[in-house]
């Protein structure tokens, strides 16, 4: 279906101040804009059926965005009239003012949430429904499996893939270059007790970690960089840099050689990237 083609058949809806480039194409049932401040839709961008962009969202050029998708979700504060998380000290540096900013060249498939007070870096890819929530920072090159989650209040760096129906809890720090398996499990709270000041205390992955699938980690924990922890482990302590380990509770089983750590190294270096446009889905 050509540009001209969608542009004539469908109608998209926007409302309050909205920047959108002349090459955008829509599908059916789309909505841009809103009271919350400008939103921007650069050229090459290609919004599926039913997409939703609220206010004050910024979305790259070369950006695809399948059908069901949902841009700018309000955060807790103003559905509920109260977040607690966000005058917690723990989190201050996790703050974000701005919206949501999508970086360019991304790819959402179908039924992704993304909430306000985003900053995710280019070429961030997802799988089908895929939730994040407000105060994430996301670096270059990053995917969620489809299913996955991420609670807010995190930070990511570049090259970081998340597997399928995994969860990351708030509070969450995580370096560059990790993997973390499907449906691996990420907590903040020390005593599952349902108070603020049990909560906010995630896991620190540092660089170039692997976590197999099924893993938990649990709160508190600190993966020290270049570590690799095998599937379905607990992870109960601190692991130190460079080694292997495993279990429930997960233990250091040996230390990784330089060849091993290179490898995994050289694989995020050597990683292809997505092609920066394709169809209108």
């Amino acid at each position: 279906m050509g540009k001209a083609k969608v542009a004539k058949r469908y109608v998209l809806s926007h409302h309050g101040p909205v920047q959108l480039a002349a090459d955008l194409v829509w599908g059916r049932h789309c909505r841009v804009g809103g009271s919350e401040g400008p939103t921007v839709v650069e050229e090459g961008c290609a919004l599926g059926d039913g997409v939703r962009l609220d206010g004050g969202v910024r979305l790259a050029a070369g950006c695809r965005v399948g059908d069901g998708v949902r841009i700018g979700h309000p955060p807790k504060a103003a559905t509920v009239g109260l977040d607690l998380s966000a005058s917690c000290p723990r989190v201050q540096d996790l703050l974000i003012d701005a919206r949501a900013e999508i970086g360019a060249g991304g790819l959402l498939r179908s039924h992704t949430i993304l909430y306000s007070h985003l900053r995710i870096g280019p070429r961030f890819s997802t799988g089908h429904h895929v939730l994040v929530r407000e105060h994430t920072t996301i670096g270059a090159r990053c995917v969620f499996g489809s299913f996955s989650g991420c609670d807010g209040y995190t930070r990511i760096g570049d090259d970081v893939q998340i597997g399928q129906g995994a969860y990351l809890a708030q509070s969450a720090r995580i370096g560059n270059g990790v993997f973390i398996g499907g449906h691996t499990v990420l907590s903040d709270n020390r005593r599952a007790l349902r108070a603020v000041e049990e909560d906010l205390f995630g896991p620190v992955i540092e660089d170039f970690v692997r976590v197999g699938v099924q893993s938990v980690i649990l709160s508190g924990v600190r993966i020290g960089h270049d570590t690799m922890v095998g599937a379905a482990s607990v992870v109960t302590r601190d692991l130190p840099a460079g080694i292997l380990a495993l279990g429930s509770p997960c233990r250091v089983v040996r230390d990784l050689t330089r060849d091993e750590i290179e490898a995994y190294r050289a694989s995020v270096a050597g990683a292809p990237e997505p092609p920066a446009k394709g169809g209108r889905r």
